[in-house]
């Protein structure tokens, strides 16, 4: 008699057991690709010949990509946490790469400026 009970909770809480389990192991899944495209994505960043850098709100260099240094010269870790203004020939030419920004929503193009290179 308690087998026969037992089993009936078994076979009634079952459904919803997986319905607990199967959306986590559907996110699980989700975020295993999301992880995978990032890999991915940051890869081809990494191999890429342009330079590309990151910085917060207020200027400072957050990331850089590898062919930035090979370009400019600067090693990673040289100017991360710096303001970008300071690699500029022109330190002005921060101000007007910001106002770009606003202006386009982001979507700035043909903006020439020099950036220094080390040593």
């Amino acid at each position: 008699m308690f087998a026969e009970k037992l089993e009936s909770v078994v076979v009634a809480t079952l459904p919803v057991a997986l319905a607990l389990v199967v959306p986590t192991i559907i996110a699980i899944k989700a975020e295993e690709k999301r992880a995978k495209l990032t890999l991915q994505h940051l890869s081809l960043i990494d191999n890429l010949p342009d330079t590309f850098y990151r910085t917060d709100l207020e200027g400072n260099i957050i990331w850089m990509s590898p062919a930035h240094e090979k370009m400019f010269g600067w090693k990673h870790g040289e100017v991360i946490g710096k303001k970008m203004s300071e690699f500029y020939y022109d330190p002005t030419d921060r101000e007007k790469f910001v106002q770009a920004m606003r202006e386009t929503g982001g979507d700035v193009k043909n903006l020439q400026r020099r950036i220094l290179t080390a040593g």
